[in-house]
């Protein structure tokens, strides 16, 4: 497993030496699309931290460099991650996840989706 802009998935890769019964078979290219996440209402402006599984912020460093007060918090996952700031109900935290997490975690799409 590789990520063009991260480079390889550890977490991935090490699940998969743990099975001796797979075999690669080809490779497969999957566009990723990444979403600013936040609560209905709050500005990004405001947004001091961003939540988000490891390889989803380097995905989009060229959005976080534009924006140096945002600092970026490791989460498990990237849905989790929005789960979160749906929990904590604060408007300086968003998150960087798919846009449909937003449909199931409380959080919405914050207008600069990186």
């Amino acid at each position: 497993m590789k990520n063009l802009i991260a480079g390889p998935v550890h977490d991935g890769l090490s699940a998969i030496a743990q099975s001796s019964s797979l075999e690669h078979v080809g490779e497969m290219k999957l566009p990723i699309h990444l979403s600013l996440l936040g609560l209905p209402g709050a500005s990004v402006d405001d947004v001091t931290e961003v939540l988000s599984h490891g390889i989803a912020p380097q995905q989009c460093n060229i959005f976080l460099a534009a924006h140096p007060n945002m600092r970026t918090v490791e989460a498990h996952d990237t849905a989790g991650a929005a789960r979160m700031v749906g929990i904590r109900r604060d408007p300086t935290v968003d998150s960087i996840a798919a846009s449909w997490a937003a449909n199931t975690t409380g959080s919405s799409s914050s207008p600069s989706d990186s």
